[in-house]
């Protein structure tokens, strides 16, 4: 109990938790930043900045909502989606993952997109996402 509520003082210092270090799934603590906790609505840089916090290790999860997938796995999982409950909807996930992948460290970012996508033959969808994530790394 008492290295969890550590960990959870550490993620809400702003720094960063791997994500098997809760007990919880990644896609279920991506879930808890994503839900809807006011009717307020948070920008998608604030929430990029909570996603990046909770760690590097998400970073095949986030390519691979660059290109839709994994998606329903966050907003499915609680069953039936509902489009007011999310602070964000499934069709700008792929935007909100290369937000908050330019705000995770770039030799980490880098280090993926080399071993998932540019050290096979990439398809044109692999390396439009592969251009898309470079231009948002070098204007961060």
């Amino acid at each position: 109990m008492q290295l969890r509520l550590l960990l959870a003082c550490a993620l809400l210092l702003g720094g960063t938790v791997p994500a098997s270090a809760l007990g919880e799934s990644p896609e279920e603590r991506i879930a808890a930043v994503l839900q809807r906790r006011s009717p307020e609505t948070r920008a998608p840089a604030e929430l990029a900045q909570e996603l990046a916090r909770l760690g590097p290790d998400l970073i095949p999860l986030w390519r691979g909502w660059l290109v839709g997938e994994g998606v329903e796995a966050v907003f499915l999982a609680h069953g039936e989606h509902r489009p007011d409950a999310w602070a964000v909807t499934p069709e700008a996930a792929g935007e909100l993952a290369l937000l908050t992948l330019s705000k995770l460290p770039a030799e980490a970012v880098l280090a993926d997109l080399e071993r998932g996508i540019l050290r096979d033959d990439p398809t044109p969808g692999e390396f439009l996402t592969a251009f898309q994530l470079l231009a948002r790394l070098g204007s961060a």
